[in-house]
């Protein structure tokens, strides 16, 4: 194989959604740029490359969720 090809790489970030008021083990989910985590923790993480994304965050039966700016 003669010659070069190009590469390129896009930086890849963490996104993090954090939750709080869930009793400890409760299953809770986020989809984001239609991929979806679930977790018991309390932090949901994603690697993502730069951009804007939409995100939802999964109902969980018997609580109300609030969404409130950092």
């Amino acid at each position: 194989m003669s010659g070069w090809d190009k590469v390129t790489v896009q930086p890849v970030y963490t996104v993090s959604f954090s939750e709080t008021g869930l009793p400890g083990g409760t299953p809770w989910s986020v989809t984001l740029n239609g991929s979806t985590q679930s977790s018991t923790t309390n932090v949901i993480a994603f690697s993502e490359s730069n951009g804007t994304y939409g995100y939802t965050i999964v109902d969980v039966s018997g609580w109300h969720q609030t969404t409130l700016p950092y």
